[in-house]
């Protein structure tokens, strides 16, 4: 029984070890010019856009995706949310083919009119494809940079979700939740019976 318990608990370590790490969910009010959406920050330390995409949408729900921005104000609501100069994935992407400064959509099919390219970007920098958009780290104030969709952003990498109405909690927190509930209400009934 030990050795089980043991089990359990590094299993479940491994899993709060390796799992992104969620910045609570902040309203862009309308009060404030805001178009009331929710903005995400998730600090994931390892994942190519391709990921974060696939992350944003199946993990959050239908009304969410890489965050899209449709003006300054809403770039720098995004930026302040803690990004700095880490490289986070946002929710652009450009078609195959394409030279440097075209084919640019936004995942939810608004237009892409706003950008704030880094000095330079886009660029597809030394001939290699960059198709994918995230904040310019380098940088560190809110340009942005084109950059391969398959690079994986290590460290303190990550991206931005959006939502279009209050988030819920992911299927994932509440299997855990509703585990570590479980067991405590399991361990109990266990020391009464004896």
């Amino acid at each position: 029984m030990k050795q089980q318990h043991t089990f359990f608990l590094t299993a479940l370590s491994l899993i709060f070890l390796t799992a992104p790490v969620h910045a609570t969910p902040i309203q862009w009010s309308t009060a404030s010019g805001g178009n009331g959406h929710w903005y995400e920050f998730i600090d994931h330390g390892g994942i190519t856009w391709d990921e974060a995409r696939t992350d944003a949408s199946s993990l959050y729900g239908p009304n969410a995706y890489l965050a899209t921005i449709t003006s300054e104000a809403e770039n720098d609501f995004i930026f302040n949310l803690g990004i700095e100069d880490r490289p986070i994935w946002l929710g652009g992407y450009q078609d195959d083919g394409a030279a440097p400064d075209e084919g640019w959509h936004w995942v939810t099919g608004e237009t892409w009119t706003y950008t704030n390219w880094a000095e330079d970007e886009p660029n597809d920098w030394n001939g290699t494809v960059e198709n994918a958009l995230a904040f310019a780290f380098f940088e560190g104030n809110g340009t942005w940079n084109d950059a391969p969709d398959s690079t994986r952003y290590l460290g303190d990498g990550g991206y931005v979700v959006e939502y279009e109405s209050a988030p819920v909690p992911e299927p994932a927190t509440m299997l855990l939740f509703g585990t570590g509930l479980a067991g405590i209400v399991g361990g109990r009934m266990r020391r009464k019976k004896k």
